[in-house]
């Protein structure tokens, strides 16, 4: 890894100090940290959603053997409805995301631009919110 960073830094015509390559190698080591961590958060979430889905399946089994037509239906839409919500709130998430990272990328010298962002991370968070709520 030592080898590759300095070979890259010797091709760009760039001279850094042994203290900065270890600081560049600990960053490398941590975001391969990070990444390997997601994968497992990952996998686990895809475990959850599959578990999940059976457990839908069977409960939706036992609503159709019991229930009447119109609660069936019923038990569909709210299901649907539910799985609507939810994608949207990631959706919202996700941007929420996105426009706090921007702000915290922004340099004190964009700070019209900042306050822009500000503004619109502050309507997705009071948008998000009231979805929570009514829901």
């Amino acid at each position: 890894s030592s080898g590759y960073i300095h070979r890259t830094v010797s091709n760009d015509s760039c001279i850094y100090d042994d203290n900065t390559l270890r600081h560049v190698e600990d960053l490398l080591i941590n975001l391969k940290k990070r990444r390997q961590i997601l994968k497992e958060n990952q996998r686990t979430i895809n475990e959850e959603i599959e578990d999940n889905k059976t457990l839908g399946a069977k409960l939706l089994n036992i609503i159709e053997s019991n229930a009447e037509l119109s609660e069936i239906e019923k038990f569909k839409l709210h299901i649907n409805e539910i799985d609507t919500i939810t994608s949207i709130l990631l959706k919202l998430s996700s941007r929420l995301a996105k426009v706090e990272n921007d702000l915290s990328m922004l340099s004190g010298n964009n700070e019209h631009t900042k306050v822009n962002l500000n503004k619109s991370n502050n309507g997705k968070k009071i948008y998000i919110n009231s979805i929570m709520v009514n829901n």
